[in-house]
């Protein structure tokens, strides 16, 4: 595929480092990519740009159902393509300002084209149903577990991040498992930061977030209204250590110990009964309320969901039991 031919439609979105657009191939529609990068990204050996495009080739285009698929890529010298920021970049860390500016200056530049999605999660979120949360649960738990059992971590798992299919279609099959779509399938976007454990330049940030990445599914469910007033409002927040920290001095976090020892559980858990606290250590920003969890699903049934939440097969049939009765 000459991507040079392909038809350019219209803008459709775009982020910190990178635009997308709707074109046209022959009949087809599908989505660009176009983001900076620095020359020696162009080097397979050097860059984490190729982490991106070896995850797509090498195992997201097996599962279509779960990613998006990379049709094609090139690179551009001399590229002229004006980055837009989703965000002020100045509500972060100073190194990633850096970066932000460094890479908006190069004169290279990466260009993907990946099928199409309709939306993504944080647009219809409200709109949900409890049933069609149920399936969303089911398909996402399964493609972070799918991640996990190759070795894989997303690096950045938010609502923004995951894609969301209209379908006719009624059901798909997940490992032994028949379930309902409820008319949507969910694919994790944006592999920018997907990490495979033989990676050797982001071996930290591997071992921070395997076999966690689950737990970010379950905090759409707790703090989706805070999240999105602050990212609707660019509000600078702490980093995830000093937030951990200032929690774990709490009383309310040292009574959770009766209920289980995993810290992660009870990072999640706290979130959940002290939405006020929680608030107050996420940001130095002064709210003038609190953004309480509205639970879309009942609370006993997020709590199951939190203390399953290394038992795959345990979520699936207690989440098909929900959506069938």
């Amino acid at each position: 595929m000459n991507i040079d031919n392909l038809k350019l439609i219209k803008k459709i979105g775009y982020g910190m480092y990178g635009t997308i657009y709707l074109v046209k191939y022959e009949n087809d529609y599908r989505a660009l990519k176009i983001e900076h990068i620095l020359k020696k990204d162009m080097n397979k050996k050097s860059s984490i740009i190729w982490n991106e495009i070896n995850f797509s080739l090498n195992f997201g285009n097996n599962y279509p159902d779960q990613f998006i698929k990379l049709h094609a890529y090139d690179f551009i010298n001399n590229c002229e393509h004006n980055q837009e920021y989703s965000s002020n970049i100045t509500i972060f860390s100073n190194k990633t300002q850096k970066k932000i500016k460094s890479l908006s200056s190069s004169d290279f530049c990466i260009r993907k084209i990946y099928s199409l999605i309709d939306t993504s999660l944080d647009k219809i979120f409200n709109k949900l149903s409890k049933v069609q949360i149920y399936s969303m649960l089911i398909q996402l738990f399964y493609t972070v577990n799918l991640l996990e059992k190759n070795n894989y971590i997303h690096g950045d798992i938010h609502a923004g991040n995951i894609g969301v299919l209209k379908t006719d279609i009624k059901t798909l099959t997940i490992g032994n498992y028949t379930i309902p779509t409820e008319g949507y399938i969910y694919k994790l976007i944006d592999y920018g930061f997907t990490t495979n454990k033989n990676d050797t330049e982001n071996k930290k940030q591997f071992k921070k977030l395997f076999g966690k990445e689950s737990k970010y599914i379950i905090l759409l469910l707790i703090n989706f209204p805070l999240w999105t007033f602050i990212n609707k409002n660019n509000i600078k927040i702490n980093d995830d250590k000093t937030i951990y920290k200032k929690i774990k001095k709490t009383s309310e976090f040292k009574l959770l110990e009766e209920f289980t020892s995993d810290n992660d559980l009870k990072f999640l858990l706290f979130q959940l009964l002290n939405p006020e606290l929680y608030q107050k250590t996420v940001s130095d920003y002064k709210f003038k309320k609190v953004y309480k969890p509205v639970l879309r699903i009942d609370l006993l049934d997020i709590i199951f969901i939190i203390k399953s939440i290394n038992n795959l097969d345990t979520i699936i049939k207690f989440l098909l039991y929900k959506i069938n009765n």
